[in-house]
């Protein structure tokens, strides 16, 4: 049984925060947040979340593959090369 991370979707009953990729995760990077700026305001962090996740979500279709392949047509392609 084979599997890989673009094998989840946004339906998976997991743990999303384990498959978004850290870049796109809110907390990220410690030094988004400077010294000054101790308190943040959640709407605008969830709005950035937001931007992050739905960016996510364009780029993972991109990884995902458009055709799932089994062996025949795997077969079938080849020799189609040939």
């Amino acid at each position: 049984d084979e599997s890989s991370w673009s094998d989840y979707g946004p339906s998976s009953s997991g743990n999303h925060r384990s498959l978004t990729p850290f870049a796109f995760r809110a907390d990220r990077y410690t030094s988004d947040v400077s010294e000054s700026d101790s308190e943040t305001d959640p709407e605008f962090e969830a709005h950035k979340q937001l931007l992050r996740r739905q960016r996510w979500e364009e780029l993972r279709d991109k990884f995902e593959m458009q055709q799932k392949w089994d062996e025949d047509r795997e077969r079938n392609f080849v020799f189609s090369l040939l």
